[in-house]
Parts: C-alpha cells; structure tokens; sequence
C-alpha cells in the first residue's frame, strides 16, 4: 500500500523522481527484511 501512496505522490509532484526511487528502495529493503524475519520464524 505504501508503494501506492509513493507513485501518487510522485505523479501529483509532492515528491521528485529521486526521492521517489530512494523511499521505494528504502520500502524494498524493509519489506526483504520482514520476510526472511517471517520465514525464520517459521522454521523454529
């Protein structure tokens, strides 16, 4: 949902394309992050 919010944002010209593609990866990172933490807690 936050993805949506980031591209509507962008397109609405609140936000740039840089900061635009730096919260996007920084939302990537987060979302591998919580993941691999769902699937440890899977294997215990």
């Amino acid at each position: 949902m936050l993805d949506f919010y980031l591209e509507r944002a962008y397109k609405k010209k609140y936000i740039n394309e840089k900061q635009c593609m730096a919260k996007s990866n920084e939302l990537e990172q987060i979302t591998k992050m919580i993941y691999k933490w769902i699937k440890s807690e899977r294997t215990c």
